[in-house]
């Protein structure tokens, strides 16, 4: 596996687990490799919203819309949704989404 899927499995996993410090980081290495899956501004988008960054927080938002144009909360439930049942999944992946919300994602 290439070191840009790394820097995106551990953010992924720290966003999950609400350690947003450690998120912002690993997303930001993901990012600068220039490999990174588009999906790192979501977690970026929401773990700078967690953490009042609001600024940083749109800054990634706007980084996502122009690599997804049209992506919305809506697609971001949408596609999260039938990932897992398991309560502790769906309450983290949950988080993500309000976090992506309060970045200013667009609600559809």
């Amino acid at each position: 596996m290439r070191g840009h899927v790394w820097y995106f499995v551990l953010c992924h996993a720290n966003t999950h687990l609400a350690r947003d410090a450690q998120a912002i980081d690993w997303c930001l290495k993901s990012i600068a490799t220039g490999k990174t899956f588009w999906f790192a501004y979501v977690d970026l988008a929401s773990a700078y919203a967690w953490r009042g960054q609001q600024a940083e927080a749109a800054a990634a938002v706007a980084e996502l819309l122009k690599l997804g144009p049209g992506y919305t909360v809506q697609t971001l439930v949408q596609e999260g949704s039938g990932v897992s049942d398991n309560p502790a999944f769906r309450k983290e992946f949950q988080r993500i989404v309000e976090g992506a919300r309060k970045a200013g994602l667009p609600e559809s």
